[in-house]
């Protein structure tokens, strides 16, 4: 799977309940939990590098979820680029997946 593609998925998962709700389901460190709910959206298997890749990209809560998955130290604070991104109504989840916030409280 190429790095768009789990952009592509992240995205879905920014916008779709029904699969906010399996993902919030899993354990935090659940990779394999997580590359299942993908296989079952149509997106082909992806590597756990490709996924960092892609959530350190993209950051926000993905970013945050990427480095727990690594066991790191993980604030829970929005970043100063986060707080700039969503002032006064300025983000929107067609760009961002900031909104994975709003479903984000289990995995993070």
């Amino acid at each position: 799977m190429s790095l768009q593609a789990v952009d592509q998925y992240m995205l879905q998962i920014s916008r779709d309940e029904a699969v906010q709700d399996k993902v919030r389901d899993l354990e935090p460190t659940d990779f394999d939990g997580f590359v299942a709910i993908a296989q079952e959206q149509g997106y082909d298997s992806f590597t756990q590098e490709e996924f960092y890749q892609a959530a350190d990209k993209v950051g926000g809560e993905f970013g945050r979820w990427a480095a727990r998955m690594r066991g790191q130290e993980v604030s829970d604070e929005l970043s100063d680029a986060e707080l700039e991104q969503v002032a006064g109504g300025k983000g929107d989840c067609s760009s961002s997946t900031v909104c994975f916030s709003t479903f984000c409280d289990n995995m993070c």
